[in-house]
């Protein structure tokens, strides 16, 4: 057999080889197919699609390692294969190699300038690292080719809040609902903003539009019934509250918000069952105990609303009010000496609280 005959012959196994591993490979059969493309690499290893498809198999297996090697094996024959460069800045993203991603992102960008992707993907990585204006410059430039992306100015509000220009990312949270009215997340961002600037009223606004579109957003109704706080409307906040907890029941800390709202308005039984769940779940928050001591106080459980501010104290000794709050309780209770020494650290906190230095002296005159 002469050679041109052998070398036509091999050809054509290898390439029927290939095309056996394309096959398993699209019936998602991939260990099979690895098994088609390796035989093929000792054949045509100077075949960049090779090593691109064994990439792309090891991306869906999950084996990430593999697959980057096989990338940098097909970049080593094509240094600029958009498609391998693309798939590789995306695996170091998943892999968190945020300065790598870059790198490479910014060479798909240099073989295709007009392709939006990169830009975003720049805009989001650099976001990602807190370096707002570096994804700012990014996120306009994919403006400039297409404007009508929702999500792009999404990502600048988010800039903008992350840089507490809250007027800026109203804005261009605004423009993205304009967009997509569907976009939960910027109604939900606008009520954070609006909240921020004490405008409660569009604050509720924009957290009931959000609801509106999901239904499910549980940050949504808890941050609703904080606004509701803020605004003394306390029967709609716990309504919220209760919606929230729907969504998840393990939330520690819309339960002693609820809790609050229930003090508010004097329901104290309600509001210490509120605290007790919230304490269940997080053992660990010295204000909750705080707040369920008050609770007890108010109802004259003297007892157990000294042990359980006691207890915040026990996990924050510098709680910032707790000391004040026992002093009171001691005093109101008769326990003057428990009273002063209370009063007496809470001025360790607090030096120049007139309060609790008129209290003070007019313990210490008794």
């Amino acid at each position: 057999m002469s050679k041109d005959i052998y070398d036509i012959l091999s050809n054509e196994k290898a390439l029927c080889i290939m095309a056996e591993g394309m096959l398993f490979h699209k019936k998602g059969m991939l260990d099979e197919a690895i098994e088609s493309y390796k035989k093929y690499q000792l054949l045509s290893p100077d075949d960049q699609d090779v090593y691109y498809n064994l990439g792309l198999v090891y991306q869906q297996k999950g084996m990430l390692d593999n697959s980057i090697e096989q990338y940098l094996k097909c970049l080593n024959i094509n240094p600029n294969d958009e498609s391998c460069l693309s798939k590789l800045a995306n695996i170091y993203f998943q892999k968190n190699m945020i300065d790598e991603s870059i790198e490479i992102n910014k060479k798909c960008l240099q073989i295709n300038q007009k392709n939006v992707t990169y830009y975003n993907n720049l805009g989001f990585l650099f976001l990602k690292k807190d370096m707002y204006d570096e994804a700012l410059n990014y996120f306009e430039k994919s403006l400039q080719i297409d404007p009508k992306q929702d999500k792009i100015y999404y990502n600048i509000g988010v800039i903008y809040r992350n840089k507490e220009m809250l007027d800026e990312a109203i804005k261009y949270y605004q423009i993205c609902v304009d967009l997509n009215p569907k976009h939960d997340s910027s109604y939900y961002n606008l009520g954070v903003c609006f909240r921020s600037k004490n405008m409660l009223d569009e604050a509720i606004q924009n957290y009931q539009k959000c609801i509106l579109v999901n239904p499910q957003h549980e940050s949504c109704y808890y941050n609703l019934g904080n606004t509701y706080i803020d605004k003394n409307m306390f029967e709609e906040a716990i309504i919220a509250y209760q919606k929230c907890l729907d969504i998840n029941p393990n939330k520690d800390s819309c339960y002693e918000n609820m809790g609050n709202a229930y003090f508010y308005k004097g329901m104290y039984d309600k509001a210490i069952e509120s605290y007790q769940k919230s304490i269940q779940l997080n053992k660990q928050n010295d204000s909750c105990y705080r707040s369920l001591g008050l609770a007890f106080c108010s109802i004259d459980n003297f007892e157990q609303g000294i042990q359980q501010l006691k207890k915040c104290l026990e996990l924050n000794p510098k709680n910032q009010f707790c000391h004040l709050n026992l002093a009171k309780v001691y005093q109101l209770n008769g326990q003057i000496n428990e009273a002063i020494i209370s009063y007496q650290k809470q001025l360790e906190i607090t030096p120049n609280d007139s309060e609790c230095l008129n209290e003070l002296e007019n313990l210490q005159k008794k």
